[in-house]
């Protein structure tokens, strides 16, 4: 949409406002912007208090005319999220494409999970070598070796400026 030379006229930089008229609008723009982050979060946990509760007897049907086995599954397992998943999946076999990237986008977040929590192991591993190692270096045990290294280095040097 095109604006107006007198809209455009209208508008002013931040350089072309006075201190207290900046800090007014992002005063008034913090304020929208927290409101908006308020709605959000009740939005986002209004739907997963609602994920959450269990399948009625109509998903339950619904599931197993799908062919989804549900003797494997707790009864709390079986929620409204798990007859969603259900109904993205059977969609994205009979065709829909945006039932596919659904679908896509859940596991590609499931591996992205798993590569996160692989690497989180490794890191709470080398801590725990870290942890270990100052330990070691705190009660004073393998002074010797630290000093053999030490030498090592010396010696090196040494080396180095004799050629």
């Amino acid at each position: 949409m095109a604006q107006s030379k007198k809209q455009l006229a209208n508008l002013k930089s931040n350089s072309e406002r006075t201190p207290r008229e900046r800090k007014k609008q992002a005063s008034k723009a913090g304020r929208a912007s927290g409101a908006s982050r308020r709605r959000h979060k009740s939005l986002e946990e209004t739907v997963m208090m609602v994920a959450k509760l269990p399948l009625d007897d109509i998903g339950l049907s619904r599931a197993k005319r799908a062919g989804v086995s549900l003797d494997d599954m707790d009864d709390y397992d079986m929620t409204a999220l798990t007859g969603m998943v259900i109904g993205q999946v059977r969609a994205a076999a009979s065709g829909s494409s945006q039932a596919a990237k659904n679908v896509a986008e859940w596991m590609d977040l499931a591996a992205k999970h798993k590569k996160q929590q692989l690497e989180n192991e490794k890191l709470q591993a080398e801590i725990q070598k870290l942890k270990a190692e100052i330990e070691r270096l705190n009660s004073g045990l393998g002074a010797d070796d630290d000093d053999l290294v030490l030498q090592f280095i010396e010696g090196m040097k040494n080396d180095n400026t004799d050629s």
